[in-house]
């Protein structure tokens, strides 16, 4: 499903590799360890796919005052 998101920070539960294929068509792989953590900019319209052998968890904190927009 096509979401976006707002800035947020992300905290790995686990290893992982994901790939975010974007509505603009472009696609970027992430590669998660267990214990990284990271502040992600506002999200542009995207999917995501798990691309590894096992499920992902992390934790991401919206922080909805600021949002994505276009």
């Amino acid at each position: 499903r096509v979401h976006t998101h707002p800035a947020s920070f992300v905290y790995a539960l686990t290893d992982g590799k994901l790939k975010v294929h974007y509505t603009d068509g472009t696609s970027e792989v992430v590669e998660l360890k267990a214990g990284d953590y990271m502040y992600a900019d506002p999200e542009k319209p995207h999917q995501t796919e798990n691309i590894g052998d096992k499920s992902v968890k992390f934790l991401m904190v919206e922080l909805k005052e600021h949002p994505y927009k276009q």
